[in-house]
């Protein structure tokens, strides 16, 4: 493949950014539509609409509707993800709580090490659709499990007015919180989401090569998650700005 042609396959899946664009859209809205419902109870339906994404996925007839069905699945991660922190708080001592948290960000860095070589594997071997059929029922065993373990009676703090979602963006401190990890996942979603094909098609690797590459990302990702937390539990911030530096 020359470099013209993988350029232009590039701008295509480039179209896959619309589903990240999608999550950080819908999220805040989606938070304030809650209200005072029980949570168990919205990420159960959350859950059943990233399973219907991927479905959708593995059935998927067209280009259009495949990108459809990731901005699907995308319009309930980010409020899941967000649900599932507040489980996560709920539930444990005040004193491990950023160490839980930290657990919830390291299944990112699990499913690097296990889910994404997987799929990439499974995709070379016996096509992407199977592999979303698996993505569809491991998901409904996750969703099972939500169901009979987090507590029932789990609600958010009523939001009167949707500007209210933005207020702690007033908040300096926040802002410069943020400004890091905003960064840091930017290029994290652009390597998941060219490196298999500039990997292949421009370098010429395998693969297998490929699938070792992202095994070996994601074991240091998950590192770096338990680090993080173990850290923020033991007086964090006070060394945060050494650790930037490194």
């Amino acid at each position: 493949m020359t470099n013209g042609e993988l350029i232009k396959k590039l701008r295509k899946e480039r179209r896959i950014s619309q589903a990240q664009l999608a999550a950080g859209i819908s999220t805040p809205i989606l938070s304030l539509l809650v209200g005072e419902h029980r949570l168990n109870r919205v990420i159960g339906l959350t859950m059943a609409v990233f399973i219907f994404g991927n479905i959708l996925s593995a059935i998927a007839p067209t280009f259009f509707v495949l990108i459809l069905s990731r901005i699907i699945t995308a319009l309930v991660a980010g409020i899941t993800i967000s649900i599932a922190i507040t489980f996560a708080t709920f539930i444990t001592p005040k004193a491990k709580q950023a160490w839980i948290v930290s657990w919830v960000f390291s299944g990112f860095s699990i499913a690097s090490v296990f889910g994404v070589p997987t799929g990439t594997w499974l995709s070379s071997k016996v096509g992407w659709r199977l592999t979303f059929w698996i993505i569809a029922i491991l998901s409904t065993l996750v969703l099972v499990a939500f169901q009979l373990a987090l507590p029932h009676d789990l609600k958010q703090k009523k939001v009167e007015h949707f500007t209210d979602q933005f207020k702690i963006l007033t908040d300096k401190r926040i802002l410069l919180g943020i400004f890091v990890p905003v960064l840091s996942l930017g290029s994290v979603y652009i390597i998941y989401t060219y490196i298999t094909p500039i990997l292949t098609d421009s370098f010429g690797h395998s693969i297998n090569f490929v699938t070792i590459y992202l095994v070996i990302y994601g074991i240091v990702s998950l590192m770096s998650n338990q680090t993080a937390g173990r850290l923020a539990s033991k007086n964090g911030f006070q060394r945060i700005f050494k650790f930037y530096i490194v």
